[in-house]
Protein backbone atom coordinates (compact mmCIF):
# COMPACT_ATOMS: atom_id res chain seq x y z
CA UNK A 1 0.00 0.00 0.00
CA UNK A 2 1.38 3.49 -1.22
CA UNK A 3 0.84 6.15 1.23
CA UNK A 4 -0.82 9.06 -0.70
CA UNK A 5 1.43 11.78 0.64
CA UNK A 6 5.52 11.41 1.47
CA UNK A 7 7.22 12.29 4.64
CA UNK A 8 8.05 15.91 3.79
CA UNK A 9 4.14 15.96 3.42
CA UNK A 10 3.51 15.31 6.26
CA UNK A 11 5.96 17.16 8.51
CA UNK A 12 4.50 19.94 6.22
CA UNK A 13 1.12 19.27 7.59
CA UNK A 14 2.05 20.00 11.25
CA UNK A 15 4.26 23.08 10.59
CA UNK A 16 1.82 24.85 8.46
CA UNK A 17 -0.80 24.03 12.03
CA UNK A 18 1.96 25.22 14.31
CA UNK A 19 2.00 28.28 12.05
CA UNK A 20 -1.65 29.21 11.68
CA UNK A 21 -1.77 28.86 15.39
CA UNK A 22 1.16 30.57 16.96
CA UNK A 23 0.01 32.74 19.46
CA UNK A 24 -2.38 30.46 20.66
CA UNK A 25 0.29 28.30 21.59
CA UNK A 26 1.81 30.12 24.66
CA UNK A 27 -1.29 30.67 25.73
CA UNK A 28 -2.44 27.24 25.67
CA UNK A 29 0.67 26.18 27.36
CA UNK A 30 -0.18 28.73 30.14
CA UNK A 31 -3.54 27.56 31.08
CA UNK A 32 -2.39 23.59 31.10
CA UNK A 33 0.18 24.90 34.04
CA UNK A 34 -3.35 26.09 36.00
CA UNK A 35 -4.12 21.95 36.35
CA UNK A 36 -0.96 21.39 36.97
CA UNK A 37 -0.39 23.35 39.62
CA UNK A 38 -4.03 22.08 40.82
CA UNK A 39 -2.29 19.24 41.31
CA UNK A 40 0.33 19.55 43.37
CA UNK A 41 -1.63 22.30 45.65
CA UNK A 42 -3.62 18.90 46.27
CA UNK A 43 -6.99 20.50 47.24
CA UNK A 44 -10.37 18.34 47.48
CA UNK A 45 -11.60 18.07 43.47
CA UNK A 46 -7.96 18.75 41.85
CA UNK A 47 -7.70 15.64 40.12
CA UNK A 48 -11.64 15.96 38.94
CA UNK A 49 -10.68 19.61 37.89
CA UNK A 50 -7.37 18.81 36.45
CA UNK A 51 -9.22 15.68 34.13
CA UNK A 52 -12.01 18.26 33.05
CA UNK A 53 -9.53 21.35 32.63
CA UNK A 54 -6.90 19.10 30.50
CA UNK A 55 -9.64 17.41 27.98
CA UNK A 56 -11.00 20.18 27.32
CA UNK A 57 -7.51 21.41 26.66
CA UNK A 58 -6.93 18.12 24.47
CA UNK A 59 -10.62 18.73 22.44
CA UNK A 60 -9.65 22.30 21.60
CA UNK A 61 -6.18 20.90 19.85
CA UNK A 62 -7.99 18.26 18.44
CA UNK A 63 -11.09 19.71 16.67
CA UNK A 64 -8.82 22.89 16.04
CA UNK A 65 -6.33 20.91 14.28
CA UNK A 66 -8.56 18.68 12.34
CA UNK A 67 -10.85 21.57 10.99
CA UNK A 68 -8.18 23.68 10.35
CA UNK A 69 -5.96 20.47 8.20
CA UNK A 70 -9.33 19.24 6.81
CA UNK A 71 -11.10 22.02 5.70
CA UNK A 72 -7.64 22.98 3.99
CA UNK A 73 -7.55 19.31 2.07
CA UNK A 74 -11.05 20.14 1.57
CA UNK A 75 -10.37 23.11 -0.29
CA UNK A 76 -7.46 21.16 -2.71
CA UNK A 77 -9.26 17.67 -3.23
CA UNK A 78 -12.80 19.57 -3.78
CA UNK A 79 -13.48 21.35 -7.02
CA UNK A 80 -15.59 24.02 -7.31
CA UNK A 81 -18.13 24.52 -9.87
CA UNK A 82 -15.91 26.06 -12.33
CA UNK A 83 -12.39 24.13 -11.57
CA UNK A 84 -11.37 20.53 -12.22
CA UNK A 85 -10.74 18.12 -9.16
CA UNK A 86 -6.65 18.35 -8.25
CA UNK A 87 -4.90 15.46 -6.51
CA UNK A 88 -2.60 15.72 -3.96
Amino acid sequence: MTMPFTVEDFFLVFRDYNAAIWPAQIVVMVLGLVPLTALFVGRNGAPRFAFAALSVLWAFTGIGYHLLIFVAFALVLIPGPEQPQRSL
